[in-house]
């Protein structure tokens, strides 16, 4: 429960210190966490082509097996600019590893998108899904660009509705440029991101998937609902 009285708090600790000094420490403190700040995004930075999860996947693969990653996958890929687009770095692994199988995992919202069409009529559910006004399994994100449709799960249609989406990120920068007092630029980069990764949906390509903060344990599309286990009993 939270409190709902005021009361006098009569043990506060107040430092024998000059205010001087107590300033001195803050600005130190600040400095410190802005130095740590711009070490963490040195080390943790990432780049589209030269440090994304393409590149970052085959480098660990490096660090892990070394020499031995040609005896053991039966060759290695050599990263570049190229290979760090998925679709690339796929080729070259099927060229170069020997691959037994390959598998397909579908994201949370192609998942739920599926298993929606098959409990109820597929094309309105579809229809649904595919934008984010309408849609009941993508939920708005803060750190989402300004988009009005997901293209992930279409292909035909998507330079049309990626100029859809490139239109709405113009708008929201437009409108952002105006809000920039009031949110601080929030709204002009989300605008200008959706501007961004609309582009590409212009030539077929789908970079923009929806972010997903968090996703409820009950919304499993094939298990049963979650239901948390009891303790083992000690023995």
């Amino acid at each position: 429960m939270l409190p709902v009285r005021p009361a006098l708090q009569t043990d506060l600790v107040v430092p024998d210190v000059a205010p001087a000094l107590l300033a001195a420490a803050a600005d130190a403190a600040t400095v410190t966490a802005r130095r740590y700040a711009t070490a963490f995004d040195d080390l943790y930075r990432y780049d589209l082509v030269r440090r994304n999860c393409v590149t970052e996947t085959f480098h660990t693969i490096d660090a892990v097996l070394g020499a031995d990653a040609e005896a053991a996958l039966g060759g290695r890929v050599a990263i570049n600019e190229w290979r760090a687009i998925p679709a690339i770095a796929t080729r070259a692994v099927r060229r170069t590893w020997r691959v037994t199988a390959s598998d397909t995992t579908p994201s949370y919202r192609q998942e739920r998108v599926a298993a929606l069409a098959r409990a109820g009529n597929p094309v309105a559910v579809r229809l649904r899904e595919s934008n984010t006004l309408t849609s009941t399994v993508y939920r708005r994100s803060l750190d989402d660009s300004a988009f009005l449709f997901l293209t992930d799960d279409v292909l035909l249609l998507r330079p049309l509705l990626g100029a859809a989406n490139l239109g709405v990120g113009v708008g929201a920068s437009v409108l952002g440029v105006l809000q920039a007092p009031l949110d601080r630029g929030a709204g002009l980069r989300a605008g200008l991101r959706g501007v961004l990764w609309s582009v590409p949906e212009l030539f077929f390509v789908n970079v923009r998937k929806g972010s997903f903060d968090w996703v409820a344990r009950r919304e499993s599309t094939d298990a049963p609902p979650w239901r948390e286990s009891p303790l083992p009993s000690p023995r």
